[in-house]
């Protein structure tokens, strides 16, 4: 496996199923170094996004969009085998992601004077933390 830019071993998997028709669709690894490590911050990361300035941060993510766009197709038909969702809606969901996708790219994270005073200044300056881990709906899981 390829997690934040190094070769790892696989770690064990498990089967995804096609709810369906109870077909594998593919295994799936157990691994949980990518957040690990991503969350670490390792040395060998080439696409830490933390240590990213915001335009190199845009730029990668704008890649990411391109390829997720070029595959609408491959993961509609995805979304309709795992979870069943209709064909129509998948593609909209993956439409709906891009865009999200596309807007992050967009976002500005611009310096707020707080103080600026003959004795102190206080700056905000806000940065981007790295992985997070979140608890999502299964109904619009890409979105």
């Amino acid at each position: 496996m390829l997690i934040v830019g190094l070769l790892v071993p696989r770690a064990a998997t498990i089967d995804v199923l096609n709810p369906a028709t109870e077909e594998v669709l593919s295994p799936f690894s157990r691994q949980r170094s990518a957040i690990e490590r991503g969350g670490r911050g390792d040395e060998g990361c080439r696409y830490r996004m933390v240590a990213l300035s915001m335009e190199r941060a845009r730029h990668v993510l704008t890649r990411i969009t391109n390829a997720f766009e070029a595959r609408i197709d491959e993961f509609a038909g995805l979304l309709t085998a795992k979870p069943g969702k209709p064909l129509a809606q998948a593609r909209e969901e993956i439409l709906g992601s891009i865009a999200v996708l596309r807007e992050f790219a967009k976002m500005e994270l611009p310096l707020k004077i707080i103080r600026d005073t003959a004795e102190k200044e206080i700056v905000e300056q806000r940065t981007a933390l790295g992985v997070v881990g979140a608890t999502i709906p299964y109904n619009f899981p890409m979105i």
